[in-house]
């Protein structure tokens, strides 16, 4: 069971990394919390730039119906 979870948040870090280079053009990578695995502490730009946001976002899935 554990090794399903851990393959379903890496398939969610990979395709929410892929949403946001759609969306923010120059996203490379988020920098997630060790403890909370859906808490956003950084954005790194494809330059290599971190910007550690001051209010950390909650990373969540929603569905549109």
């Amino acid at each position: 069971m554990l090794c399903l979870l851990m393959l379903m948040f890496v398939v969610f870090v990979l395709l929410l990394q892929a949403h946001l280079l759609s969306v923010f053009d120059n996203t490379k990578s988020v920098t997630f919390d060790e403890k909370n695995y859906d808490k956003i502490l950084a954005i790194t730009s494809q330059e290599g730039e971190t910007v550690d946001l001051k209010e950390h976002v909650m990373a969540t899935v929603s569905t549109v119906g």
